[in-house]
């Protein structure tokens, strides 16, 4: 009796082990079978530029894109160019966000920094608050304050005026490319050439290359904890 038992089982075993080959063979092809709707958008659906430097969803849900020439607003059916004064006409944005106060903020290649509140649009720009025209990146710490990285300086904006903020090396005035803000409070900051700085309880730490990142110019950073 044991063989025949032993036997039994077996082929039940082999054929279970069959089916579910068969059925993961079944999904494979059904998941490969599906067609993903992916569409492309470009300059002929009326986007501003086919190069798009940023992207960002607004409270309300409308799309923004900051391209290389202007700022599109996209309502899920149509594109429409963003341009409440002509110095955003055909501009070359690189960066799209909205403050807590649900403001539209716009930095530039050429013009400088845009602030948007729906009655008026305010232009920070060199020899008016900025060193340069030239913004590289837009940032919303955890408190809601935004910062603004130049080609020659980092700013905060406090009360509607920007204010310098500079690093005990002056490495900053060099360009700054990028910034996070870790859970517990300590700012990161990607350079142009210099490497990392981080600004943590009032004191600052410098890496660059020597210390074992992979090169001194930091495009791009983001924190997801401590």
């Amino acid at each position: 009796m044991t063989p025949a038992i032993t036997l039994s089982f077996a082929i039940k075993n082999s054929i279970y082990k069959l089916l579910c080959l068969f059925m993961l063979v079944l999904v494979g092809f059904s998941s490969s079978a599906q067609k993903h709707n992916i569409l492309n958008y470009s300059t002929r659906d009326g986007l501003a530029s086919q190069i798009v430097n940023d992207v960002f969803q607004d409270k309300d849900g409308y799309l923004w894109f900051a391209t290389q020439s202007g700022i599109s607003k996209f309502n899920g059916h149509e594109f429409t160019e963003f341009a409440p004064i002509d110095d955003l006409i055909g501009v070359d944005a690189v960066n799209i966000l909205q403050d807590k106060a649900g403001r539209i903020i716009i930095g530039t290649n050429t013009n400088g920094l845009f602030i948007y509140d729906y009655k008026k649009t305010i232009n920070f720009k060199e020899k008016k608050g900025l060193s340069t025209n030239v913004i590289r990146r837009l940032f919303l710490d955890n408190k809601g304050v935004l910062w603004v990285l130049t080609d020659k300086g980092v700013y905060q904006l406090i009360d509607d005026k920007l204010v310098q903020f500079t690093d005990k090396n002056n490495l900053f005035e060099d360009g700054v490319l990028s910034m996070t803000q870790t859970t517990n409070g300590d700012f990161w900051f990607g350079t142009q050439g210099n490497g990392l700085v981080r600004f943590s309880n009032k004191t600052y730490s410098y890496f660059t290359a020597k210390d074992g990142i992979l090169d001194d110019y930091i495009f791009s950073m983001s924190s997801y904890g401590d």
